[in-house]
């Protein structure tokens, strides 16, 4: 005898187990049988996938209904007076591409940048709207003037242009000021900025300041906290100075300082470094001294971590 008959009732019975079927018989279940597991299986991933659907939908539509709807670059006055395109400038007033703010004296206006945001703007300022596509990129146009700008928003998102460099938002808070010569200064509170100009980028970090200078781009960054003889070394790159009186936490301004020297003193400046903080495992000084991109990005991961 075999089990065959306890699974699809296939060969001998077993006496007992006859004798069981008959005692339960009244019991049996006469609707309709059970979905079979594998049923049970494909329906549910077929329903996976509708839902699957919905939510792709969902979210593409979520976008485009954010990209459409996404609140504009507005306009409030706090204090004094301004103008958008030559007129009074209205609360609420859109602000757009290709238009310009300007304040007059002792003013100071509230710029809504979509939902990212906001740019106070002071006194005697000029700025314009370059572009604006929401969860892509708002571009504004600094002529001259002084703004305070406060965003939450990923990398790159928000663009401030100059006459002399690009500030490109890496998540912050920061104030920009530049004269009517075109030149300025960028002074980081939260977060970092990165300036991109004439085939330089300077990436200033929180607590730390850098020029724009007019037709050359980015200078060299420093934090506020420095000795005062290295930040007056900077101005007229004074390398023996800088070199002597930088802390590890320097290591911010000789790492930028690296791409406005020679090759000899390029090799001073590698060697202080290391004094100062270190090398990370594997990197090879050498790459470094030769601006090596990967290498120094590597470098700059390393010591950003102690700031």
């Amino acid at each position: 005898m075999t089990d065959d008959y306890l699974w699809d009732r296939t060969g001998s019975i077993d006496r007992d187990v006859e004798r069981l079927e008959t005692t339960l018989a009244t019991l049996r279940y006469r609707g309709d049988a059970p979905v079979p597991p594998a049923a049970m299986l494909g329906r549910a991933r077929t329903w996976l996938g509708v839902a699957a659907v919905l939510a792709v939908g969902i979210g593409i539509g979520w976008m485009v209904l954010r990209t459409t709807l996404a609140p504009p670059i507005e306009v409030q006055t706090v204090t004094g007076t301004a103008t958008i395109d030559g007129r009074p400038a209205l609360d609420g007033q859109r602000l757009d591409t290709g238009s310009w703010l300007t304040t007059g004296t002792n003013a100071k206006v509230r710029v809504r940048i979509a939902d990212i945001g906001h740019v106070t703007v002071y006194a005697d300022t000029r700025l314009g709207l370059q572009e604006t596509k929401a969860g892509l990129v708002h571009r504004l146009r600094l002529d001259h003037g002084t703004i305070d700008a406060l965003i939450t928003a990923p990398p790159r998102l928000f663009v401030v242009s100059t006459p002399s460099a690009l500030a490109v938002d890496l998540g912050c808070a920061y104030r920009l000021e530049v004269d009517a010569s075109g030149e300025g200064l960028i002074s980081v509170a939260l977060g970092s900025v990165a300036l991109e100009g004439d085939g330089y980028v300077a990436t200033v970090p929180e607590g730390a300041r850098c020029r724009l200078y007019a037709n050359r781009g980015p200078g060299i960054p420093w934090f506020t906290d420095a000795p005062d003889a290295l930040k007056r070394a900077i101005e007229p790159l004074s390398v023996t100075e800088i070199l002597d009186h930088a802390r590890p936490r320097d290591v911010l301004t000789l790492w930028h300082l690296l791409w406005h020297v020679d090759a000899a003193r390029r090799s001073e400046v590698i060697d202080r470094m290391i004094d100062l903080v270190g090398i990370p495992p594997g990197l090879d000084p050498d790459r470094a001294r030769q601006l090596d991109r990967d290498a120094l990005q590597a470098w700059w991961d390393d010591i950003e971590l102690d700031w």
